[in-house]
């Protein structure tokens, strides 16, 4: 039996990285300490906590998306991924030609049987497992380069070109029902493609997925960390809603070295502005803390409501973003209320 093929890949694996990535809600914990930061209450800041939220809540989707989009290997399910394979109608990739370590082979689109009509492009795969193990070792990494792959999967327009690795660090039961526990690392390289609406990359970057005990991944790269990622309804570059995610990325001042958390719950976009009724929570590890929630959004202007809490005192900003027109990218006003 083949674990190596999830012949739907277009379910947007979302740091469950299974159309989670459109829905891996629940489970899931960022690490436990506090992260450090210089959260204060100040004009400056509110206008900083509004940018940041919008960062966290763009940087969670996009790289939720690009790390999900993985076709052959479920990162949701290690059994999921098994029965996906034996399922599946392919005589000469069943195997992915992985009967003996370290094989390689290309495949062209017909023969990785992942498209529901006519494709283009072609998969090379190397791994140094066996594709009927039962328990993958620690280690062990499987290596896909895609060349101008392109399809439908059951309607949605599904490209992927560049190089996805996975390798990992614990061992994996492909019998199991979920990765709890599991350990991988994610490599991408120049890896780009489409997604539906959504185009992504080119991506080079290297991550690390920590599972736990409930099977709910955490997703660390470098200073970035993910966790709780929960994708709802329809994916464009201009269009997205997070029901849930928590992102951990660093302090906006110049190195400083410190981190904000954010709680996005939810947070929506909508023609390239963010929605009435988002919602951002940020905690430092001053006992600082801020919400931010949109008030009002046009095409013109996105009104936030900001509140920032430190040393015992309570502050309130109204920050107005301002879009000319044919321009996404806004000019802000601040103003402090009484």
């Amino acid at each position: 039996m083949s674990v190596l093929i999830n012949p739907r890949p277009g379910r947007l694996a979302a740091l469950g990285l299974a159309a989670a990535l459109a829905a891996c809600g629940g489970g899931g914990s960022s690490d436990s300490s506090s992260p450090t930061d210089n959260l204060y209450a100040a004009s400056s800041e509110a206008q900083k906590a509004v940018e940041g939220s919008l960062s966290a809540a763009n940087t969670a989707v996009s790289k939720s998306v690009v790390l999900g989009q993985n076709p052959l290997f479920d990162l949701g399910s290690p059994s999921a991924a098994a029965a996906n394979a034996a399922a599946a109608k392919r005589p000469r990739a069943q195997v992915l030609a992985l009967g003996k370590a370290q094989a390689v082979e290309a495949f062209t689109c017909v023969e990785l049987d992942l498209f529901t009509g006519p494709c283009t492009g072609s998969a090379t795969v190397e791994a140094n497992f066996a594709a009927d193990a039962v328990k993958i070792p620690a280690s062990s990494f499987i290596a896909m380069s895609f060349t101008n792959l392109a399809g439908p999967v059951d309607g949605l327009a599904i490209s992927l070109s560049g190089q996805y690795r996975i390798d990992f660090l614990s061992e994996i039961d492909t019998k199991a029902s979920s990765y709890a526990n599991a350990h991988l690392k994610l490599s991408t390289t120049a890896f780009a493609g489409k997604l539906g609406e959504y185009s992504f990359g080119p991506d080079s970057s290297v991550a690390t997925v920590d599972y736990d005990a409930s099977g709910a991944p955490t997703l660390t790269i470098g200073d970035l960390v993910l966790s709780k990622v929960q994708l709802e309804g329809p994916l464009t570059n201009t269009q997205y809603r997070l029901a849930n995610a928590q992102v951990r990325q660093p302090y906006w001042a110049s190195g400083s070295g410190n981190k904000i958390d954010y709680l996005l719950k939810p947070w929506e976009l909508k023609a390239s502005r963010p929605a009435l009724g988002s919602i951002a929570t940020l905690a430092a590890s001053n006992a600082a803390s801020a919400k931010v929630e949109v008030t009002a959004s046009a095409a013109a202007s996105v009104v936030y409501a900001v509140q920032i809490s430190a040393a015992g005192a309570t502050k309130r900003y109204t920050v107005t973003a301002s879009y000319a027109s044919g321009s996404d990218t806004p000019s802000y006003s601040v103003s402090e209320l009484n």
